[in-house]
Protein backbone atom coordinates (compact mmCIF):
# COMPACT_ATOMS: atom_id res chain seq x y z
CA UNK A 1 0.00 0.00 0.00
CA UNK A 2 3.12 2.30 0.07
CA UNK A 3 3.06 2.70 -2.96
CA UNK A 4 -0.54 4.27 -3.79
CA UNK A 5 0.10 7.44 -2.49
CA UNK A 6 2.79 7.74 -4.39
CA UNK A 7 2.00 7.17 -7.54
CA UNK A 8 -1.39 9.33 -7.04
CA UNK A 9 0.29 11.91 -6.11
CA UNK A 10 2.61 11.96 -9.52
CA UNK A 11 -0.54 11.35 -11.57
CA UNK A 12 -2.13 14.67 -9.82
CA UNK A 13 1.35 16.28 -10.85
CA UNK A 14 1.83 15.00 -14.13
CA UNK A 15 -1.72 15.58 -15.29
CA UNK A 16 -1.67 18.72 -16.73
CA UNK A 17 1.62 18.46 -18.27
CA UNK A 18 0.39 14.75 -20.35
CA UNK A 19 -3.17 14.87 -21.00
CA UNK A 20 -2.68 13.22 -24.48
CA UNK A 21 -2.68 10.37 -21.69
CA UNK A 22 -5.73 11.03 -20.34
CA UNK A 23 -7.04 11.03 -23.77
CA UNK A 24 -6.36 7.26 -24.60
CA UNK A 25 -4.24 7.50 -27.45
CA UNK A 26 -2.47 4.63 -26.58
CA UNK A 27 -5.12 2.54 -28.27
CA UNK A 28 -5.83 2.03 -31.74
CA UNK A 29 -5.55 4.87 -34.35
CA UNK A 30 -3.04 3.65 -36.86
CA UNK A 31 -4.71 0.94 -39.08
CA UNK A 32 -2.15 -1.41 -41.16
CA UNK A 33 -4.16 -2.59 -43.99
CA UNK A 34 -3.04 -6.37 -43.48
CA UNK A 35 -5.65 -8.06 -45.88
CA UNK A 36 -4.48 -7.57 -49.09
CA UNK A 37 -1.52 -9.26 -48.14
CA UNK A 38 -3.19 -12.08 -46.88
CA UNK A 39 -5.85 -12.90 -49.63
CA UNK A 40 -3.70 -14.80 -51.83
CA UNK A 41 -1.43 -15.77 -49.11
CA UNK A 42 -3.76 -18.90 -47.99
CA UNK A 43 -3.97 -20.26 -51.23
CA UNK A 44 -0.22 -20.21 -51.83
CA UNK A 45 0.15 -21.87 -48.42
CA UNK A 46 -2.33 -24.41 -48.78
CA UNK A 47 -0.44 -25.43 -52.03
CA UNK A 48 2.55 -25.87 -50.52
CA UNK A 49 1.67 -27.44 -47.43
CA UNK A 50 1.32 -30.59 -49.27
CA UNK A 51 4.55 -30.46 -51.36
CA UNK A 52 7.39 -33.02 -50.40
CA UNK A 53 9.49 -31.18 -47.37
CA UNK A 54 12.34 -32.80 -48.40
CA UNK A 55 12.50 -31.25 -52.09
CA UNK A 56 14.17 -28.23 -53.33
CA UNK A 57 10.91 -26.24 -52.11
CA UNK A 58 11.80 -26.88 -48.72
CA UNK A 59 14.04 -23.57 -47.67
CA UNK A 60 10.91 -21.42 -50.19
CA UNK A 61 7.95 -22.80 -48.29
CA UNK A 62 9.37 -22.40 -44.70
CA UNK A 63 9.81 -18.98 -45.29
CA UNK A 64 6.72 -18.35 -46.83
CA UNK A 65 5.30 -20.20 -43.37
CA UNK A 66 7.18 -18.04 -41.55
CA UNK A 67 6.68 -14.79 -43.14
CA UNK A 68 3.10 -16.20 -42.73
CA UNK A 69 2.98 -16.62 -39.14
CA UNK A 70 4.18 -12.74 -38.79
CA UNK A 71 1.50 -11.67 -40.57
CA UNK A 72 -1.12 -13.29 -38.35
CA UNK A 73 0.42 -13.05 -34.84
CA UNK A 74 -2.39 -10.90 -32.29
CA UNK A 75 -2.00 -10.55 -28.98
CA UNK A 76 -4.54 -9.41 -25.98
CA UNK A 77 -3.03 -7.41 -23.96
CA UNK A 78 -3.32 -5.18 -20.68
CA UNK A 79 -1.09 -2.30 -19.68
CA UNK A 80 -0.65 0.13 -16.91
CA UNK A 81 0.40 3.71 -18.10
CA UNK A 82 2.87 5.28 -15.01
CA UNK A 83 4.83 8.57 -14.22
CA UNK A 84 8.61 7.97 -14.80
CA UNK A 85 9.74 6.51 -11.52
CA UNK A 86 11.05 3.18 -11.61
CA UNK A 87 10.90 2.51 -8.02
CA UNK A 88 7.37 3.56 -8.07
CA UNK A 89 6.48 1.16 -11.15
CA UNK A 90 8.35 -1.66 -9.50
CA UNK A 91 6.80 -1.55 -6.21
CA UNK A 92 2.80 -1.66 -7.93
CA UNK A 93 4.60 -4.59 -10.12
CA UNK A 94 5.29 -6.26 -6.79
CA UNK A 95 2.56 -5.38 -4.93
CA UNK A 96 0.32 -6.97 -8.00
CA UNK A 97 2.15 -10.21 -7.63
CA UNK A 98 2.02 -10.02 -4.17
CA UNK A 99 -1.94 -9.93 -4.54
CA UNK A 100 -1.71 -13.43 -6.61
CA UNK A 101 0.82 -15.12 -4.42
CA UNK A 102 -0.49 -14.52 -1.39
CA UNK A 103 -3.89 -13.49 -1.14
CA UNK A 104 -4.65 -16.12 -4.20
CA UNK A 105 -6.04 -13.64 -6.61
CA UNK A 106 -6.00 -14.11 -10.14
CA UNK A 107 -3.38 -12.43 -11.98
CA UNK A 108 -5.86 -11.02 -14.64
CA UNK A 109 -8.14 -9.69 -11.30
CA UNK A 110 -5.19 -7.80 -9.55
CA UNK A 111 -3.80 -6.35 -13.04
CA UNK A 112 -7.29 -5.00 -14.04
CA UNK A 113 -7.77 -3.84 -10.20
CA UNK A 114 -4.42 -1.91 -10.57
CA UNK A 115 -5.00 -0.68 -13.65
CA UNK A 116 -8.22 0.80 -12.96
CA UNK A 117 -6.83 2.82 -9.78
CA UNK A 118 -3.34 4.00 -10.74
CA UNK A 119 -3.27 4.14 -14.81
CA UNK A 120 -2.74 7.17 -16.45
CA UNK A 121 -4.15 5.95 -19.44
CA UNK A 122 -7.78 6.59 -18.66
CA UNK A 123 -9.49 5.15 -21.74
CA UNK A 124 -8.07 1.96 -21.12
CA UNK A 125 -8.05 2.06 -17.15
CA UNK A 126 -11.47 2.04 -17.28
CA UNK A 127 -11.37 -1.29 -19.23
CA UNK A 128 -8.66 -2.78 -16.51
CA UNK A 129 -5.94 -1.68 -18.96
CA UNK A 130 -7.06 -3.86 -21.49
CA UNK A 131 -5.80 -2.67 -24.87
CA UNK A 132 -7.70 -5.10 -27.17
CA UNK A 133 -5.88 -7.14 -29.57
CA UNK A 134 -3.35 -5.94 -31.69
CA UNK A 135 -1.37 -7.42 -34.86
CA UNK A 136 2.52 -6.51 -34.56
CA UNK A 137 3.16 -3.14 -35.86
CA UNK A 138 0.04 -2.07 -37.13
CA UNK A 139 -2.35 -0.99 -34.05
CA UNK A 140 -0.76 0.15 -31.54
CA UNK A 141 1.07 4.00 -31.87
CA UNK A 142 3.11 3.65 -29.18
CA UNK A 143 6.35 1.60 -30.99
CA UNK A 144 7.62 0.40 -27.36
CA UNK A 145 4.26 -1.04 -26.24
CA UNK A 146 3.52 -2.08 -29.80
CA UNK A 147 7.23 -4.47 -29.70
CA UNK A 148 7.26 -5.46 -25.94
CA UNK A 149 3.25 -7.38 -26.67
CA UNK A 150 4.89 -10.02 -28.85
CA UNK A 151 8.12 -10.20 -26.43
CA UNK A 152 6.42 -10.38 -22.85
CA UNK A 153 6.12 -13.85 -20.99
CA UNK A 154 2.59 -14.97 -21.51
CA UNK A 155 0.54 -14.50 -18.38
CA UNK A 156 3.20 -12.59 -15.99
CA UNK A 157 3.23 -8.95 -15.03
CA UNK A 158 6.51 -7.55 -17.04
CA UNK A 159 8.38 -4.08 -17.31
CA UNK A 160 8.19 -1.60 -16.70
CA UNK A 161 8.73 -0.63 -19.86
CA UNK A 162 9.58 3.05 -20.98
CA UNK A 163 8.41 5.30 -23.17
CA UNK A 164 7.65 8.52 -24.50
CA UNK A 165 4.58 8.57 -22.70
CA UNK A 166 5.93 7.23 -19.38
CA UNK A 167 6.82 3.22 -18.25
CA UNK A 168 3.89 0.57 -18.77
CA UNK A 169 3.28 -2.57 -17.01
CA UNK A 170 2.16 -4.65 -19.34
CA UNK A 171 0.56 -8.47 -19.07
CA UNK A 172 -0.32 -10.51 -22.23
CA UNK A 173 -3.57 -12.28 -21.62
CA UNK A 174 -3.63 -14.13 -24.94
CA UNK A 175 -1.00 -14.59 -27.63
CA UNK A 176 -1.54 -16.09 -31.19
CA UNK A 177 0.73 -17.72 -33.58
CA UNK A 178 3.98 -16.95 -31.58
CA UNK A 179 5.10 -20.71 -31.57
CA UNK A 180 9.62 -19.99 -30.12
CA UNK A 181 8.31 -18.01 -27.17
CA UNK A 182 4.84 -19.12 -26.01
CA UNK A 183 5.29 -23.34 -27.39
CA UNK A 184 1.87 -24.58 -28.31
CA UNK A 185 0.53 -22.27 -25.31
CA UNK A 186 -1.73 -19.20 -26.55
CA UNK A 187 -3.89 -18.14 -23.61
CA UNK A 188 -4.01 -18.13 -19.72
CA UNK A 189 -7.03 -19.48 -18.48
CA UNK A 190 -8.40 -19.42 -14.46
CA UNK A 191 -7.23 -22.62 -12.51
CA UNK A 192 -9.55 -24.25 -10.03
CA UNK A 193 -7.72 -22.04 -7.34
CA UNK A 194 -7.27 -18.89 -9.17
CA UNK A 195 -4.15 -19.99 -10.77
CA UNK A 196 -2.82 -18.90 -14.06
CA UNK A 197 -2.34 -21.84 -16.30
CA UNK A 198 -1.47 -21.48 -19.73
CA UNK A 199 -3.01 -23.37 -22.41
CA UNK A 200 -3.41 -24.63 -25.98
CA UNK A 201 -5.76 -23.23 -28.32
CA UNK A 202 -9.42 -24.18 -27.42
CA UNK A 203 -10.39 -27.83 -29.49
CA UNK A 204 -6.69 -28.27 -29.15
CA UNK A 205 -3.51 -27.40 -31.10
CA UNK A 206 -3.83 -26.52 -34.72
CA UNK A 207 -1.00 -27.19 -37.70
CA UNK A 208 -0.31 -25.23 -39.75
CA UNK A 209 -2.19 -27.05 -42.89
CA UNK A 210 -5.64 -26.91 -40.53
CA UNK A 211 -4.50 -22.91 -40.32
CA UNK A 212 -4.10 -22.63 -44.21
CA UNK A 213 -6.86 -24.61 -45.23
CA UNK A 214 -9.12 -22.79 -43.07
CA UNK A 215 -7.72 -19.20 -44.30
CA UNK A 216 -8.37 -20.50 -47.90
CA UNK A 217 -12.13 -21.09 -47.43
CA UNK A 218 -12.97 -18.12 -45.64
CA UNK A 219 -11.00 -16.22 -49.08
CA UNK A 220 -13.00 -18.34 -51.13
CA UNK A 221 -15.98 -17.85 -49.59
CA UNK A 222 -15.27 -13.86 -49.94
CA UNK A 223 -14.50 -13.83 -53.34
CA UNK A 224 -17.31 -15.36 -54.17
CA UNK A 225 -19.61 -13.13 -52.13
CA UNK A 226 -17.63 -10.45 -54.04
CA UNK A 227 -18.58 -11.59 -57.85
CA UNK A 228 -21.57 -12.23 -56.48
CA UNK A 229 -22.79 -8.38 -55.59
CA UNK A 230 -21.36 -7.75 -58.25
CA UNK A 231 -23.06 -9.85 -60.46
CA UNK A 232 -26.35 -8.31 -58.79
CA UNK A 233 -25.20 -4.76 -59.05
CA UNK A 234 -24.06 -5.01 -62.53
CA UNK A 235 -27.66 -6.71 -63.26
CA UNK A 236 -29.70 -3.60 -61.61
CA UNK A 237 -27.78 -1.39 -63.38
CA UNK A 238 -28.05 -2.74 -66.94
CA UNK A 239 -31.70 -2.54 -65.94
CA UNK A 240 -32.19 0.50 -64.85
CA UNK A 241 -30.00 2.31 -68.07
CA UNK A 242 -32.66 0.26 -70.34
CA UNK A 243 -30.01 -2.55 -71.90
CA UNK A 244 -31.78 -5.11 -70.59
CA UNK A 245 -35.68 -5.54 -69.92
CA UNK A 246 -35.96 -8.27 -67.02
CA UNK A 247 -33.40 -9.35 -64.28
CA UNK A 248 -32.55 -13.35 -65.07
CA UNK A 249 -34.52 -14.15 -60.72
CA UNK A 250 -37.62 -12.29 -62.42
CA UNK A 251 -37.31 -14.38 -65.16
CA UNK A 252 -36.59 -17.59 -62.70
CA UNK A 253 -40.02 -16.20 -60.95
CA UNK A 254 -42.05 -15.96 -63.88
CA UNK A 255 -41.54 -19.28 -64.90
CA UNK A 256 -42.13 -21.31 -61.63
CA UNK A 257 -45.49 -18.83 -61.33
Amino acid sequence: EEVIPQIQNNNSQRAGEMPRHTDGIIMCSRHRMLSSSLGIWPFVLLAASFLDQTSAWTNPIARIKNDFLALTRKSTTRHILLPRSSEAALKLKQSIRNRVSEDGEYVEDAFAAAARRYSLDKETAERGGLLGTLAPQGYCICPELDEVCFRAPLGDVYGPVESDFGLHLVLVCERTNCPKLDGRNTRMVRGPNNECLLMPPEGGPRTMSQEMAELGVQNIGFWLGTFLAAGVVSELAAKAAGVVETLPWEETIDLLE
